[in-house]
């Protein structure tokens, strides 16, 4: 998404950064973080600060105590949870070929997957 006037509630907010550390592995992309967009103001749902506790953040934007150069990346989960998810990528291609959720995944939608429940 190019902007977050087209975010609705549930979709990503990606971030990508350089480490102030040179000796952290460069992450593909140089995605470091990613927080869920509440649909409110700028407000997320995430984990920061290695407190190991998610919590609702009152924006998207911060400072990061591990990172600089931050660029924030928006994508709309909505083919994800309709099953189609590809990368956007051309160097990092996802496998091809169709995923079948597991017996008791979210996704799937089978009538015995709620039976087991």
């Amino acid at each position: 998404l190019p902007s977050t006037d087209e975010l609705q509630p549930g979709d990503l907010v990606f971030v990508s950064a350089t480490y102030f550390d040179p000796k952290r592995e460069r992450q593909v992309h140089d995605m470091v973080h990613v927080e869920v967009w509440l649909g409110d103001g700028e407000k997320t749902i995430g984990s920061r600060w290695f407190k190991g506790t998610v919590q609702v953040l009152e924006s998207y934007q911060f400072v990061s105590k591990s990172y600089y150069n931050m660029q924030y990346h928006f994508c709309s989960v909505d083919t994800w949870l309709g099953g189609v998810c590809r990368s956007f990528c051309p160097k990092h291609n996802w496998l091809k070929r169709p995923v079948t959720p597991q017996k008791r995944s979210i996704f799937n939608d089978s009538e015995s997957s709620t039976q087991d429940a």
